[in-house]
């Protein structure tokens, strides 16, 4: 950050009133606050709106998910919310993944840790065993009643998981 911030003071707002410790913070703001434009292997990257309203907010029970719809992002509702009720979506990609993964990821790289009650509880509201059942392998072979029992069991984990 500080060598990003050092070149753009120096070529690009050198005639402003701007300090390298302002662009640093706004760097910071950026990274903490950005929304994934999609998987970084397929080229995205991360946005910063503006004008995205104060009550959405983080959290691994979330109400809410966000997803592109051509250059649109939406938001949708994955249980009823109430007027003044804050908006939770997750700011990790992968919400199998257990507690300490989850805690580490936004530790890293959105400057917090998550004190949502699914984090703070020892079972993960009952989701850690789901958590390890749904990396589980699929079948390695063409057995259809494995396959079968495989889907099964993958709803089973995605209903505990997110109810």
């Amino acid at each position: 950050v500080e060598t990003v911030s050092q070149w753009l003071l120096t070529h690009c707002f050198a005639n402003t009133p701007m300090s390298l410790t302002f662009l640093q913070h706004l760097f910071y703001a950026i990274n903490i606050n950005a929304i994934s434009l999609g998987s970084s292997s397929k080229g995205g990257g991360c946005g910063l709106f503006v004008g995205l309203p104060p009550t959405l907010n983080h959290s691994c029970l979330e109400n809410a998910t966000h997803a592109w719809d051509e250059n649109i992002l939406r938001f949708r509702a994955v249980e009823t919310i109430h007027t003044g009720d804050q908006i939770h979506f997750s700011y990790v990609g992968s919400l199998e993944c257990r507690t300490a993964e989850r805690t580490s990821s936004l530790r890293t790289y959105k400057f917090f840790t998550c004190a949502c009650a699914r984090c703070e509880s020892e079972d993960e509201l009952g989701r850690s065993e789901a958590c390890v059942g749904w990396r589980c392998a699929p079948p390695a072979d063409d057995d259809l009643d494995a396959w079968n029992r495989y889907y099964q069991r993958r709803i089973q984990l995605a209903e505990i998981m997110f109810p």
